[in-house]
């Protein structure tokens, strides 16, 4: 949970970089977010997870994809939409760990 967080702040950062014009700044925080997507990827067991977790690292990896066309076209929506996708998967994996407790 903690690295999706890092990663939800990190967005909002190159959000914030993009619509004020920090280029170097933008290009930092969206190689970041996009080495904690690599992470995340690297961190699942599809051998446990089976189909479930393939479309996850899916979605990942499609967040990465997003994250780099929104860096090159400098287009917030594109940041907007991965929020999104990661903020209701956060919210999910939250809902899941308070059922187990």
């Amino acid at each position: 949970m903690v690295l999706m967080n890092g990663l939800l702040d990190e967005l909002m950062r190159a959000r914030a970089h993009i619509e004020h014009g920090r280029h170097e700044a933008k290009d930092r925080s969206l190689h970041t977010c996009i080495e904690q997507l690599a992470t995340l990827i690297h961190s699942l067991d599809v051998e446990l997870g089976g189909d479930a977790t393939m479309q996850l690292g899916r979605l990942y990896d499609d967040c990465a994809v997003r994250l780099n066309r929104a860096s090159r076209i400098l287009d917030v929506t594109v940041i907007d939409e991965v929020i999104g996708l990661m903020t209701a998967l956060r919210d999910a994996w939250q809902r899941v760990e308070g059922c187990s407790v």
